[in-house]
């Protein structure tokens, strides 16, 4: 089993998950709802990664987990499972108190988020794009 220095999986995860969008407030026309269900499938997908369950990559795109296999050589599961090494239980208890916000652009969402010490451990620097496919939400990957 390869291990990855925390550089690698630093910045892979800026890679995918720091891609930031502009545009207007998520107002209205269920955009609430869409606001909402980002915000979830952003925290599940954030702290799974931060407990190393290989459950977090069913929250990435399809070209997040190609880029994450060409940027670190590893398999998405390899890759949670060492990103959680790398979180402490204090980590933990940070990232589950982070209040992000939503901004719903079509079938685009921006989440920003203010910095911790636990969210940059894993890269994150106060944004992560996703976008809506086959009904669900997905952290987008900013390569293409």
């Amino acid at each position: 089993m390869t291990n990855v220095p925390r550089s690698v999986i630093a910045a892979f995860a800026v890679t995918i998950m720091l891609a930031g969008c502009g545009g207007g407030a998520s107002r209205g026309n269920g955009r609430e709802s869409g606001a909402a269900s980002a915000r979830t499938v952003w925290r599940k997908a954030i702290t799974a990664v931060a407990k190393g369950d290989p459950a977090a990559c069913s929250y990435f795109a399809h070209a997040t987990l190609r880029a994450l296999r060409s940027e670190t050589g590893l398999s998405c599961r390899e890759f949670v499972r060492q990103a959680g090494l790398l979180i402490t239980p204090a980590d933990e208890a940070a990232i589950a108190r982070v209040r992000p916000t939503v901004r719903v652009h079509g079938d685009r969402a921006e989440v920003r988020y203010k910095v911790s010490p636990a969210l940059a451990k894993v890269g994150l620097s106060g944004g992560t794009v996703m976008k809506k496919s086959g009904g669900r939400w997905l952290i987008e990957s900013k390569k293409r």
